[in-house]
């Protein structure tokens, strides 16, 4: 008994039936008018062809725009906008690394604030002068409200209330899902308001911060993840003797919110080794005064415009890394030696008889993909996958796409 052949795949058959006729029992074929090959135009994904991570990935990227870990900010390269400050510049700044003034596209990278317990710092707001409301006060309540446990209502260091904060708050866009905790440094100048009152007038300082995630875990609550901060470089805590000992705190670092406070209490009583104010907002200086001033000066600490340090040297700059969870999931998209081998595309056949416009496809048609679309139930696209280069399919090839995607 003779074996039966096992079946194949008839590929001239196939394409005779799509581009030509058989008369009678001999083997010649007539043309006749083109019929598009029944193809399917979408495949639906099978349970296997999905793939989840069980994890998440970290990632990790420069924080400003132009992918830079670092930004410079003199007076020259950083950049407040007249709009902004126009709106609700009594309330923060905004600052940018191209001038808005004359870039449409400059995207903010972080503002600044300061706020005040009791409103000292600013001139009440005209419609609220009654009830005693300034915008120092708005600042102080709006960051208690969103970073202080219930029932807190000042920030507090070492048991002691900080009646003033200062509060740098990186745009969202920039920071995207937190700060990277160890991976960020700020060096900030003291201010010249107090060129009299130092024994060596003219002669500024500065202090670089960071948290003390290399050191410490983080403490928890419902503003996420919660580290101190401390006097060092990135990733990097100083202990350089009593100075500026790395014990010393300086503020608190919200990774998660993209906040950093900073105490100018605290700042105040290192930074020129004298006790005399170093930063606005303490007694003596116009953080007490009801004028719309002492933002301005908090941010001149940051932009060196207020510094006693020669505009040559300074040094004042931030520079921070963005973190992100991504979460992946994986598409392989199988396409058989039969499907995907015709296009659509008008230039693919030619004439009224819809003939290949290359003779050579006849009976092998070949095709080169260039992209993917994904579509819902609906036949909705709802995203494009390109791939690095054009892949040939025909009848004698088949592919296999993985499609990788994240959010």
């Amino acid at each position: 008994m003779a074996t039966p052949k096992s079946p194949r795949f008839d590929r001239e058959g196939a394409l005779s039936r799509n581009y030509s006729t058989r008369v009678g029992r001999s083997d010649r074929r007539i043309s006749r008018p083109y019929r598009r090959p029944i193809t399917p135009l979408f495949t639906k994904f099978e349970g296997g062809d999905i793939v989840e991570n069980a994890q998440a990935d970290v990632i990790t990227s420069a924080m400003w725009s132009n992918n830079d870990g670092e930004m410079k900010m003199g007076d020259a390269e950083i950049f407040t906008s007249s709009v902004q400050d126009a709106a609700s510049g009594v309330y923060y700044k905004e600052f940018y690394r191209d001038n808005p003034q004359l870039t449409a596209s400059a995207e903010p990278q972080f503002a600044i604030a300061y706020g005040h317990y009791h409103g000292s710092g600013s001139a009440p707001i005209s419609q609220y002068a009654s009830a005693g409301k300034t915008p120092t006060k708005s600042i102080y309540s709006q960051y208690a409200n969103l970073l202080l446990s219930a029932g807190d209502e000042q920030f507090t260091i070492g048991n002691v209330n900080e009646t003033s904060s200062i509060f740098i708050n990186v745009n969202r866009q920039r920071f995207k899902e937190r700060i990277d905790p160890g991976n960020w440094a700020i060096t900030i100048s003291s201010s010249n308001i107090h060129q009299g009152h130092s024994p060596n007038p003219g002669v500024g300082s500065n202090i670089t911060l960071t948290d003390d995630s290399s050191a410490n875990q983080a403490s928890l609550g419902d503003f996420g993840a919660l580290y101190k901060v401390v006097s060092g470089s990135i990733g990097i805590t100083t202990d350089t003797g009593a100075i500026i000992p790395s014990s010393k705190q300086y503020g608190w670092f919200y990774p998660d919110m993209g906040v950093i406070m900073l105490s100018p209490r605290l700042l105040e009583q290192d930074i020129d080794e004298t006790n005399y104010c170093w930063c606005p907002g303490q007694s003596g200086n116009i953080g007490n005064a009801n004028t719309n001033a002492t933002l301005n000066q908090v941010v001149g600490m940051f932009t060196s415009s207020n510094t006693l340090i020669p505009q040559g040297q300074i040094s004042n700059s931030f520079a921070a890394r963005s973190s992100e969870r991504v979460f992946a999931t994986h598409y392989f998209c199988r396409l058989k030696n039969a499907e995907y081998n015709f296009s659509n595309n008008p230039t693919f056949t030619s004439g009224s008889q819809g003939t290949f416009s290359h003779p050579s496809m006849y009976k092998d048609p070949k095709v080169y993909i260039t992209t993917v679309g994904m579509y819902n139930d609906k036949n909705e696209l709802l995203a494009t996958a390109k791939l690095s280069k054009p892949l040939l399919k025909s009848f004698t090839r088949e592919a296999l796409i993985r499609i990788k995607l994240e959010f």
